[in-house]
């Protein structure tokens, strides 16, 4: 039996093999495309929850600057030998003005 050059035909071994082959690089590109979907979704559920973080830590900062100035409006206020009258009490004479808002 006379084999033919490369351009000829497959024999029915070589067909079979080849098909399964090709199921099998169709199968693990399947495989690679559902991974890729997931890796997406993640990525999706990660810049999300780090948009959340943003917003979340720059009010955070925003409410330690209001802090700060509240313990500083405290120390001072203390330190004037303050409460509620400190504008009418001790600090009134130092230069101090103090308005209610």
């Amino acid at each position: 039996m006379a084999r033919e050059g490369f351009a000829g035909p497959l024999c029915g071994q070589e067909r079979a093999h080849s098909e399964h082959v090709s199921w099998r690089l169709f199968a693990c590109a399947a495989a690679l495309a559902a991974w890729d979907r997931h890796i997406l979704s993640n990525r999706h559920a990660l810049l999300e929850v780090e948009g959340e973080l943003k917003r979340v830590s720059a009010g955070q900062d925003a409410l330690e600057r209001k802090l700060y100035m509240l313990e500083t409006h405290q120390k001072v206020r203390a330190h004037m030998g303050g409460g509620a009258s400190a504008s009418a009490g001790a600090g009134a004479g130092r230069g101090y003005v103090w308005s209610r808002r």
